[in-house]
């Protein structure tokens, strides 16, 4: 029992001591530029789809579509609303007037 409790600890302490190794390397100079250029490469390249991808993003993209088309309605429809409530309260107001002379 001991013998494998130790193994675990010695284990577990050279990870320790390895972590600790790696963060107190900075990378250097090249290697960030290499790591930033394999990225920007990594980007650069067309990636393609499979036939169901291309389908779920088109209907990913015809959701927002959808979504903020009826957005736009209903803001639409709220100014609609808000401006013949005013414009019936004008009404109101000048057929109440019209009526007391």
């Amino acid at each position: 029992m001991k013998t494998e409790q130790d193994a675990k600890d010695q284990e577990a302490s050279e990870e320790n001591n390895e972590q600790q190794a790696i963060k107190k390397e900075p990378l250097s100079l090249e290697e960030l530029l290499a790591k930033k250029k394999a990225e920007e490469e990594e980007k650069s390249k067309p990636k393609f789809l499979t036939k169901e991808e291309r389908a779920a993003e088109a209907m990913r993209k015809r959701q927002e579509e959808v979504e903020n088309l009826r957005k736009q309605q209903e803001e639409e429809r709220a100014k609609r609303n808000a401006f013949f409530q005013v414009c019936v309260n004008i009404l109101r107001n000048v057929f109440f007037l019209h009526d007391t002379f």
